[in-house]
């Protein structure tokens, strides 16, 4: 199943149908389990800051609708072991832990202490801190893919920073590629991406909504006017991963 046994024993006890025979919170707390987890949220990897985590979001929130549709494709392949170190940094990131990234939250974990002062002077002026929430409000969304989203879910971190931190393996490449490829043509076209809009492939690693499939069809015709548009096979697919 991929649960640790520390995992299913705490999962277990919380999962008792009879409110008397179920952990209370100060005794789901106190399982070993959620100190593991408790201490990878006050963990950050040297590798991942917050800040150069904030300009792969930017990257990416910048980046064709066809290679996010083909990044959170793969990103759906990777196992917990390849993610460990984002998850941890996600958790790190998160400061109300609410399970999201919000704008606030990036706000917050993008203030390093050298720039404090600057912090101050931006909390003392009301029109450049809602501009700073604004912008960080647009990466959130751009990258979510949502208008008006609350905040980023690990699946869309992960996929925002999964090319410069995650080694994909072949074969990861090639299942991500076949998942996509619904019809078997070889390659991923409209065909592929309007069979993806109807089966919401993706969901449960790195939602695939049907705005950024929908804009990624567009890129498709717009490199290739004409009936289908272009297509991208197999080694242009990893090139964009």
């Amino acid at each position: 199943s991929g649960l640790s046994t520390m995992a299913v024993a705490a999962c277990r006890k919380l999962l008792v149908w009879a409110p008397e025979g179920r952990a209370s919170a100060q005794e789901a707390l106190e399982e070993p389990w959620f100190g593991a987890v408790s201490r990878l949220a006050g963990q950050a990897t040297r590798h991942l800051s917050p800040d150069s985590n904030l300009s792969s979001l930017q990257i990416f929130a910048k980046s064709s609708c066809l290679r996010q549709v083909v990044v959170r494709a793969v990103a759906r392949e990777l196992t917990e072991e390849q993610v460990r170190d984002l998850r941890t940094s996600f958790l790190h990131m998160d400061a109300d832990r609410d399970g999201i990234l919000s704008a606030d939250d990036l706000a917050t974990c993008t203030t390093s202490p050298s720039s404090r002062h600057h912090a101050a002077g931006l909390a003392s002026n009301k029109a450049l801190a809602a501009a700073r929430l604004a912008e960080l409000q647009a990466i959130v969304e751009a990258v979510s893919g949502v208008p008006s989203a609350r905040g980023l879910a690990f699946s869309d971190f992960l996929a925002a920073l999964l090319p410069q931190h995650v080694a994909v393996r072949g074969e990861q490449l090639a299942a991500a590629f076949d998942r996509l490829d619904a019809y078997r043509e070889g390659c991923i076209g409209a065909n592929a991406l309007h069979a993806a809009i109807a089966a919401r492939v993706g969901g449960g690693g790195a939602l695939l909504t049907p705005s950024l499939l929908t804009g990624a069809l567009t890129e498709l015709g717009a490199l290739r006017p004409g009936a289908g548009g272009a297509a991208v096979d197999l080694p242009a697919f990893v090139r964009l991963a």
